[in-house]
């Protein structure tokens, strides 16, 4: 996936669950640099794709749908959590996927200065070398678990479950910090302070 323009900067951006990547990637979409989301390719994916609707509805089951008939994304989420085999049977097919339509996202870009790629799994992936930046955003644990709570509707177990279930915010950092060029976005204060922080990079 290593990038051939040696010009242009390609970003991973990454951060666990409830952490901000989305203000991010959301300001930096106003400054009109091409951001490619991995969640948001998900579901257009779960939406659009046939074929990987049909696997996962025939692999578990009908109570994955929603009343529309639409791949209920909260229910999924249940099942592949409570399961190993059949998170990484999931991944499994939507990774090669994804990966095809990061590549899609690069190849209609060949100009652009900056592309960031927002990648949850990033280190879990072991992906960050494929990336001549990498920006994780931290945020403390207490109000990762407000957002969870708020944005989200989990209740605190589910929400700490989450927490404990991704690799952790220290073994990121030490991850980051092999990277030549790891850089991290501290959410700790207000949005003009995290947007500061963006600037500070772009």
């Amino acid at each position: 996936m290593a990038n051939s323009n040696k010009l242009q900067r390609l970003i991973a951006l990454t951060g666990g669950i409830g952490s901000g990547k989305t203000q991010v990637s959301d300001y930096i979409e106003t400054k009109g640099i091409p951001v490619a989301d991995a969640d948001r390719i998900v579901h257009q994916l779960l939406k659009e794709d046939t074929a990987l609707k049909n696997l996962i509805i025939e692999s578990f089951g009908p109570t994955v749908l929603s009343a529309e008939q639409e791949i209920d994304r909260k229910q999924l989420a249940h099942i592949i959590f409570d399961s190993e085999e059949k998170r990484k049977t999931l991944e499994s097919w939507i990774h090669p996927r994804v990966r095809e339509a990061f590549l899609k996202f690069r190849k209609a870009h060949p100009e652009a200065q900056i592309l960031i790629e927002v990648i949850p799994l990033l280190f879990e992936s072991k992906l960050e070398n494929m990336y001549s930046e990498v920006w994780l955003v931290s945020a403390p644990e207490v109000h990762v678990l407000q957002r969870l709570q708020s944005h989200r509707h989990f209740t605190l177990e589910e929400a700490q479950s989450r927490i404990k279930n991704q690799l952790s915010l220290q073994e990121k950092q030490s991850r980051l910090l092999q990277h030549p060029n790891g850089y991290c976005i501290q959410n700790n204060g207000s949005l003009a302070q995290l947007y500061q922080q963006v600037d500070n990079r772009l």
